[in-house]
């Protein structure tokens, strides 16, 4: 059973519906839409954030550039509304991003003027990271890893090492609004939108730092290893200002149509084809990602983001419903997107195969399972996130 106001399912993890069937992801957004399209309000707070440090550094922040429309954008935005000096940032894996992305990404910077930097990681380590992380008991798509995990590393790095003091996200609205009923994911859009804390951002950036080497430890890298992907503790220590993270569309609204408009006409960015409403096609995995998630049954991202739409108004719940379908059709033709795992990343195809389908018979189990427990024992905000870190996905 769906929401009845957006299309998130009751057997998705952590997805609770009340007696009229609406969603706890949509109760609480009622209870905080005032403060989160405050859009006036919000790019105060923004404003006020870069104004603290504008002209102090060689660079005033770093983006991350696939060559997306995001990450255009807030880098269009940065240099032309702000007037900052940007450095942009590519994380080059070999697969992600795409020969057509980094075109795209080559196109925005010399029409924008900003210098661009490329990081691409060892072969023999991507597919190390990469074979390491699917070969964890329940993880199947490599999105996580890509975006959360090691574009949040290398942003860090290049920030610490280079002494720059804003990290500006691309992520849109649905991406850091799709799970505000976890505790965890809650707080962290809320502190992202106050005034910025000095003493709070460096022991966040610490503790951050912290949990991802203990992350790559546990996928198997080594001290060396992972020097390529983190900073060292020591030039932390001895920053007087700390990189502070910041999600350019929490503060500012996010329009894809007129997104892309602006990037064709002002930066000679291309649309790929087949461009369809949250489409992501930055990425040779994205079909393999696509379809793991389809298999497993356990709500892709598209669902969540496409709610995150409803409640801003941006689609109807019928619209929402046709783009998913469609995004079904188009998974329907595509033909063995998992031989990529063998070429790039060194796991056999059959035994990825093989593991999508095992988790795809214990996914609705540990939906209902965890589902049980959120709602019996109102579990705290540590315990809702390691639930999700341990589901299939």
């Amino acid at each position: 059973m769906r929401c009845r106001r957006c299309i998130v399912r009751s057997d998705f993890p952590g997805v609770l519906l009340d007696g009229t069937n609406l969603c706890n992801i949509c109760s609480v957004w009622d209870s905080l839409e005032d403060r989160l399209t405050d859009f006036s309000a919000l790019k105060e707070v923004f404003v006020s954030k870069l104004s603290d440090v504008k002209g102090q550094c060689e660079y005033d922040a770093v983006v991350g550039l696939s060559g997306g429309k995001d990450g255009a954008y807030v880098l269009h935005a940065l240099t032309k509304e702000y007037g900052l000096r940007v450095l942009a940032l590519t994380l080059d894996l070999g697969f992600m991003p795409n020969t057509f992305a980094k075109e795209n990404a080559a196109r925005v910077t010399s029409a924008l003027g900003v210098e661009h930097e490329t990081v691409r990681l060892p072969d023999e380590l991507v597919r190390k990271l990469f074979s390491n992380y699917l070969s964890k008991p329940t993880t199947t798509t490599p999105c996580h890893l890509c975006t959360s995990i090691l574009g949040l590393a290398l942003g860090i790095k290049v920030a610490v090492e280079f002494k720059i003091p804003k990290i500006v996200a691309g992520l849109d609205r649905g991406q850091l609004l799709n799970k505000l009923h976890l505790k965890h994911a809650r707080r962290r859009v809320l502190e992202s939108i106050g005034p910025h804390k000095r003493d709070e951002a460096r022991r966040n950036l610490e503790k951050t730092i912290s949990r991802l080497n203990l992350y790559f430890r546990w996928l198997g890298l080594n001290a060396n290893e992972r020097s390529f992907i983190l900073p060292s503790p020591r030039p932390i220590s001895r920053l007087e200002e700390v990189p502070e993270i910041m999600m350019y569309f929490l503060h500012h609204p996010h329009d894809e149509e007129e997104i892309k408009r602006l990037l064709e006409r002002e930066t000679g960015w291309i649309r790929p084809d087949g461009d369809i409403g949250r489409g992501h096609f930055d990425c040779e995995l994205k079909e393999l990602a696509g379809e793991a998630a389809n298999r497993l049954g356990l709500g892709g991202r598209l669902e969540y983001e496409l709610s995150v739409d409803i409640r801003e108004g941006a689609l109807t719940r019928d619209q929402a419903l046709a783009r998913l379908a469609k995004e079904g059709d188009s998974s329907e033709g595509t033909q063995s997107p998992f031989h990529i795992v063998e070429s790039r990343l060194g796991m056999s195809q059959s035994g990825f195969e093989s593991k999508v389908d095992r988790l795809a018979k214990i996914a609705p189990y540990y939906a209902k399972g965890s589902n049980a427990l959120i709602r019996a024992f109102g579990l705290g905000g540590r315990l809702e996130k390691l639930l999700f870190l341990i589901r299939p996905h």
